[in-house]
């Protein structure tokens, strides 16, 4: 089972502008921001045009904590990649979730918790 201090959250990006230069020049960088506040990243999700896009993280920072980051940069400065305009939504995971469809996103939940 994970620590019991981390948290499993999804992390829900919703970028403003989905042509496919902005997706070049801005989901490395997002990827990189959520990447830095996690101890365990994966990806959940991404629409066909990648303007919308999921990610499971383990964090011990609180959902709150965790959107701020995203939108105001990382703390040593680094540009996140989010826009004005844009959408995020963390969403905190628990013992109980259920899918279909999306086995590698249901595969790092079941790990975490050790099912």
């Amino acid at each position: 089972m994970g620590e019991s201090r981390n948290r499993i959250y999804l992390v829900h990006i919703k970028l403003a502008q989905s042509d496919a230069a902005t997706i070049r020049a801005r989901v490395p960088l997002l990827h990189s921001a959520i990447s830095s506040l996690s101890d365990q990243m994966a990806p959940a999700y991404s629409s066909a045009d990648a303007g919308t896009f999921g990610f499971l993280i383990t964090s011990g920072s609180g959902a709150h904590a965790i959107r701020y980051d995203i939108e105001n940069g990382a703390q040593d400065g680094r540009d996140s990649g989010f826009r004005r305009g844009d959408s995020v939504l963390v969403l905190e995971i628990g013992e109980h979730a259920s899918q279909l469809g999306f086995s590698r996103a249901q595969d790092f939940v079941q790990k975490w918790y050790g099912k």
